[in-house]
């Protein structure tokens, strides 16, 4: 599956600070769209080996994968 603009802008800014963890709440604000809309970008550009989730006790942090696109 091809990526759409707004979650290559979004992949943009986890390159532009690769050291920086990422939540859906950002997300949201930076782009102005709803919380499903920015998890599903999330989580799509996760499942293309974009992104690593990271499972906290109440919520997911996203991260640059370590190996690029594993895919």
């Amino acid at each position: 599956k091809d990526i759409n603009l707004r979650q290559a802008e979004i992949l943009k800014d986890f390159m532009r600070h690769p050291e920086k963890n990422f939540v859906i709440k950002e997300i949201m604000t930076t782009y102005n769209i709803a919380y499903d809309s920015a998890r599903n970008d999330l989580l799509h550009l996760t499942e293309l080996g974009y992104l690593e989730k990271i499972s906290t006790k109440n919520k997911f942090i996203f991260e640059l994968a370590k190996h690029g696109n594993n895919r």
